[in-house]
Protein backbone atom coordinates (compact mmCIF):
# COMPACT_ATOMS: atom_id res chain seq x y z
CA UNK A 1 0.00 0.00 0.00
CA UNK A 2 2.10 3.26 -1.35
CA UNK A 3 1.44 6.19 1.37
CA UNK A 4 0.22 8.41 -1.80
CA UNK A 5 -3.19 6.03 -0.91
CA UNK A 6 -3.95 7.21 2.34
CA UNK A 7 -6.69 9.61 1.51
CA UNK A 8 -8.78 7.10 -0.17
CA UNK A 9 -8.90 4.06 1.58
CA UNK A 10 -10.36 4.52 5.66
CA UNK A 11 -9.94 1.26 6.88
CA UNK A 12 -6.41 -0.17 7.95
CA UNK A 13 -5.28 -3.42 9.11
CA UNK A 14 -3.94 -1.73 12.28
CA UNK A 15 -7.03 -0.39 13.51
CA UNK A 16 -7.71 -4.20 14.58
CA UNK A 17 -4.83 -5.78 15.94
CA UNK A 18 -5.91 -6.44 19.84
CA UNK A 19 -2.70 -8.80 20.64
CA UNK A 20 0.33 -7.09 20.06
CA UNK A 21 2.64 -9.19 22.35
CA UNK A 22 1.85 -11.69 19.71
CA UNK A 23 4.04 -9.51 17.30
CA UNK A 24 6.22 -8.46 19.71
CA UNK A 25 6.95 -10.62 21.81
CA UNK A 26 9.81 -8.72 23.70
CA UNK A 27 9.69 -6.61 26.37
CA UNK A 28 12.15 -3.15 26.61
CA UNK A 29 13.47 -2.20 29.71
CA UNK A 30 16.54 -1.16 31.65
CA UNK A 31 17.84 -4.43 32.12
CA UNK A 32 17.89 -6.89 29.47
CA UNK A 33 19.68 -4.99 26.32
CA UNK A 34 16.75 -6.13 24.15
CA UNK A 35 16.52 -2.92 22.51
CA UNK A 36 17.88 -3.81 19.25
CA UNK A 37 15.74 -6.95 18.98
CA UNK A 38 12.50 -5.03 20.19
CA UNK A 39 13.27 -2.42 17.76
CA UNK A 40 13.61 -4.46 15.14
CA UNK A 41 10.19 -6.27 15.67
CA UNK A 42 8.23 -3.05 16.18
CA UNK A 43 9.70 -1.56 13.04
CA UNK A 44 8.83 -4.57 11.16
CA UNK A 45 5.37 -4.72 12.71
CA UNK A 46 4.98 -0.97 11.89
CA UNK A 47 5.81 -1.53 8.07
CA UNK A 48 3.51 -4.75 7.74
CA UNK A 49 0.48 -2.36 9.26
CA UNK A 50 1.41 0.34 7.29
CA UNK A 51 2.28 2.45 10.25
CA UNK A 52 6.01 3.31 9.68
CA UNK A 53 5.99 6.60 8.64
CA UNK A 54 3.82 8.08 12.09
CA UNK A 55 7.45 6.29 13.34
CA UNK A 56 9.98 8.52 11.23
CA UNK A 57 8.62 10.77 9.03
CA UNK A 58 10.24 10.12 5.49
CA UNK A 59 13.19 12.54 3.86
CA UNK A 60 12.55 11.81 0.34
CA UNK A 61 11.24 14.55 -1.39
CA UNK A 62 8.30 12.64 -2.99
CA UNK A 63 7.86 10.71 -0.06
CA UNK A 64 8.00 13.26 2.02
CA UNK A 65 5.26 15.72 -0.52
CA UNK A 66 2.86 12.42 -0.34
CA UNK A 67 3.34 12.17 3.82
CA UNK A 68 1.94 16.07 3.86
CA UNK A 69 -1.16 15.22 1.70
CA UNK A 70 -2.22 11.96 3.54
CA UNK A 71 -1.87 13.50 6.60
CA UNK A 72 -4.04 17.17 5.78
CA UNK A 73 -6.21 15.16 3.68
CA UNK A 74 -7.89 13.68 7.17
CA UNK A 75 -6.38 14.67 10.19
CA UNK A 76 -9.03 12.65 12.13
CA UNK A 77 -7.73 9.06 11.07
CA UNK A 78 -4.23 9.94 11.12
CA UNK A 79 -4.28 10.57 14.92
CA UNK A 80 -6.31 7.96 15.06
CA UNK A 81 -3.69 5.55 13.54
CA UNK A 82 -0.89 7.83 16.01
CA UNK A 83 -2.72 6.72 19.14
CA UNK A 84 -2.50 2.77 17.91
CA UNK A 85 1.12 2.91 17.34
CA UNK A 86 1.75 4.60 20.91
CA UNK A 87 -0.58 1.74 22.05
CA UNK A 88 1.93 -0.58 20.69
CA UNK A 89 4.25 1.22 22.24
CA UNK A 90 2.74 1.23 25.81
CA UNK A 91 1.93 -2.54 25.71
CA UNK A 92 5.21 -3.57 24.86
CA UNK A 93 7.73 -1.61 27.15
CA UNK A 94 8.31 -2.44 30.84
CA UNK A 95 6.22 -0.98 33.37
CA UNK A 96 9.24 1.62 34.99
CA UNK A 97 9.87 3.21 31.09
CA UNK A 98 5.70 3.28 30.70
CA UNK A 99 6.02 5.75 33.63
CA UNK A 100 8.58 7.81 32.64
CA UNK A 101 7.33 8.16 29.20
CA UNK A 102 3.77 9.02 30.72
CA UNK A 103 5.57 11.66 33.36
CA UNK A 104 7.27 13.19 30.19
CA UNK A 105 4.57 13.46 27.87
CA UNK A 106 0.81 13.27 29.92
CA UNK A 107 1.66 16.67 31.28
CA UNK A 108 -1.29 18.13 29.13
CA UNK A 109 0.49 21.24 29.18
CA UNK A 110 1.31 21.42 26.23
CA UNK A 111 -2.21 22.12 25.09
CA UNK A 112 -2.10 25.55 26.80
CA UNK A 113 1.40 26.69 25.09
CA UNK A 114 3.31 25.96 28.16
CA UNK A 115 5.06 22.58 27.69
CA UNK A 116 7.38 21.15 30.78
CA UNK A 117 11.24 21.71 29.41
CA UNK A 118 13.64 19.00 30.11
CA UNK A 119 15.80 20.81 32.62
CA UNK A 120 12.48 21.23 34.29
CA UNK A 121 12.35 17.61 34.09
CA UNK A 122 15.46 17.14 35.29
CA UNK A 123 16.09 19.22 38.23
CA UNK A 124 13.18 17.52 39.16
CA UNK A 125 14.17 14.44 39.09
CA UNK A 126 17.63 14.98 40.57
CA UNK A 127 16.30 17.57 43.53
CA UNK A 128 15.00 14.85 45.85
CA UNK A 129 17.02 11.93 45.91
CA UNK A 130 18.64 10.17 48.88
CA UNK A 131 22.66 11.51 50.18
CA UNK A 132 23.73 8.63 48.77
CA UNK A 133 23.16 9.17 45.11
CA UNK A 134 24.65 12.84 45.54
CA UNK A 135 27.80 12.05 42.89
CA UNK A 136 25.82 11.33 39.96
CA UNK A 137 23.54 14.17 41.08
CA UNK A 138 26.19 16.72 41.37
CA UNK A 139 27.55 14.82 37.42
CA UNK A 140 24.45 15.66 35.80
CA UNK A 141 23.39 18.73 37.45
CA UNK A 142 27.39 20.42 36.54
CA UNK A 143 27.01 19.68 32.61
CA UNK A 144 25.72 22.31 30.26
CA UNK A 145 23.72 21.80 29.15
CA UNK A 146 21.72 19.72 30.93
CA UNK A 147 21.89 16.01 29.47
CA UNK A 148 18.51 14.83 28.28
CA UNK A 149 15.75 13.23 30.26
CA UNK A 150 16.39 9.83 29.46
CA UNK A 151 19.91 9.51 30.01
CA UNK A 152 19.43 11.24 33.06
CA UNK A 153 17.26 8.49 34.08
CA UNK A 154 19.46 5.63 32.78
CA UNK A 155 22.10 7.06 34.91
CA UNK A 156 20.27 7.10 38.31
CA UNK A 157 19.20 3.66 37.26
CA UNK A 158 22.97 2.38 36.79
CA UNK A 159 23.87 4.30 40.15
CA UNK A 160 20.90 2.54 41.78
CA UNK A 161 22.25 -1.28 40.88
CA UNK A 162 25.87 0.03 41.74
CA UNK A 163 24.64 1.67 45.56
CA UNK A 164 22.89 -2.27 46.10
CA UNK A 165 25.43 -4.24 45.06
CA UNK A 166 27.91 -2.17 47.27
CA UNK A 167 25.46 -2.29 50.04
CA UNK A 168 24.70 -6.22 49.56
CA UNK A 169 28.75 -6.59 49.49
CA UNK A 170 29.14 -4.88 52.72
CA UNK A 171 26.76 -6.93 54.55
CA UNK A 172 28.52 -9.65 53.47
CA UNK A 173 31.81 -8.37 54.88
CA UNK A 174 29.89 -7.85 57.96
CA UNK A 175 28.20 -10.97 58.79
CA UNK A 176 31.56 -12.67 58.12
CA UNK A 177 33.30 -10.35 60.48
CA UNK A 178 30.46 -11.47 62.86
CA UNK A 179 31.18 -14.71 62.49
CA UNK A 180 34.96 -14.82 63.04
CA UNK A 181 34.48 -12.93 66.56
CA UNK A 182 32.06 -15.52 67.43
CA UNK A 183 34.24 -18.47 66.58
CA UNK A 184 37.28 -16.88 68.46
CA UNK A 185 35.13 -15.45 71.35
CA UNK A 186 33.24 -18.16 72.26
CA UNK A 187 36.30 -21.54 72.87
CA UNK A 188 34.56 -24.94 72.19
CA UNK A 189 33.34 -27.71 73.89
CA UNK A 190 36.50 -29.93 73.42
CA UNK A 191 38.75 -27.21 74.84
CA UNK A 192 37.07 -26.60 77.54
CA UNK A 193 36.79 -30.48 78.28
CA UNK A 194 40.70 -30.37 77.93
CA UNK A 195 41.28 -27.21 79.56
CA UNK A 196 39.30 -28.80 82.73
CA UNK A 197 41.38 -32.14 82.34
CA UNK A 198 44.61 -30.34 82.52
CA UNK A 199 43.39 -28.37 85.50
CA UNK A 200 42.50 -31.23 87.71
CA UNK A 201 46.04 -33.24 86.44
CA UNK A 202 47.84 -29.91 87.68
CA UNK A 203 46.16 -29.91 90.92
CA UNK A 204 46.50 -33.90 91.95
CA UNK A 205 50.54 -33.65 90.78
CA UNK A 206 50.50 -30.35 93.48
CA UNK A 207 49.22 -32.31 95.99
CA UNK A 208 51.48 -35.42 95.52
CA UNK A 209 54.38 -32.96 95.69
CA UNK A 210 52.88 -31.41 98.71
CA UNK A 211 52.95 -35.04 100.50
CA UNK A 212 56.39 -36.38 99.11
CA UNK A 213 57.96 -33.08 100.86
CA UNK A 214 56.15 -33.74 103.98
CA UNK A 215 57.62 -36.82 104.11
CA UNK A 216 61.27 -35.68 103.60
CA UNK A 217 60.87 -32.96 106.02
CA UNK A 218 59.63 -35.37 108.81
CA UNK A 219 62.60 -37.67 107.76
CA UNK A 220 64.96 -34.99 108.63
CA UNK A 221 63.69 -33.69 111.62
CA UNK A 222 64.14 -37.33 113.78
CA UNK A 223 66.13 -37.87 116.15
CA UNK A 224 69.27 -39.66 115.85
CA UNK A 225 70.61 -42.87 117.97
CA UNK A 226 70.79 -46.39 118.09
CA UNK A 227 68.07 -48.04 117.22
CA UNK A 228 65.80 -49.94 119.90
CA UNK A 229 66.53 -53.18 117.87
CA UNK A 230 70.09 -52.88 118.29
CA UNK A 231 71.41 -54.66 121.18
CA UNK A 232 73.28 -52.74 124.24
CA UNK A 233 77.08 -52.81 123.83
Amino acid sequence: MKLSKFAQIKFYPALTVTNIKSLVPVILDNEQGLYHSWATLFINLARVYDLYYHLVSPTEASALAAYTTAKSADPALWKHLDAVILQCIYTTIAPDLLLVILKCNDTRLADVDAPVTNSHLVLRLTGSLPEVYSCTVDFIQNQEPLPPFESCHSKLKMAERTIKARQARENSMSGSRADSSAIVATPSSSSNDSFASNKRNNNNKNRNNSKSNDKKKATQQSPSGPSLNQPPH
